[in-house]
């Protein structure tokens, strides 16, 4: 790893300070980059999750009314039926 190099630098020499430096840098913007991708990752996760959990909810809500209104529409069918067959009688 970048960190765990020698404080020699690699070039040796005058520039062992200015390298140490450059490979602390480095690696700073890697660590800071990496954290931003881990951040986005589970930002998207998340909305990914509550889209999904929101479909759910929307689909089942939907369903629940149409069986509703078909057991409504059952019973207000069924209630002309014998309303008409008692007529009949």
């Amino acid at each position: 790893m970048l960190i765990m190099r020698s404080t020699e630098g690699s070039f040796g020499g005058n520039f062992k300070g200015f390298v140490s430096v450059c490979e602390l840098v480095v690696a700073v913007v890697l660590i800071v980059v990496l954290v931003v991708v881990l951040v986005v990752v589970a930002l998207v996760v998340v909305v990914v999750v509550v889209v999904v959990v929101v479909v759910v909810v929307v689909v089942v809500v939907v369903v629940a009314l149409v069986g509703l209104t078909l057991v409504v529409a059952g019973a207000v069918l069924v209630g002309l039926l014998n309303s008409s067959i008692e007529k009949k009688l």
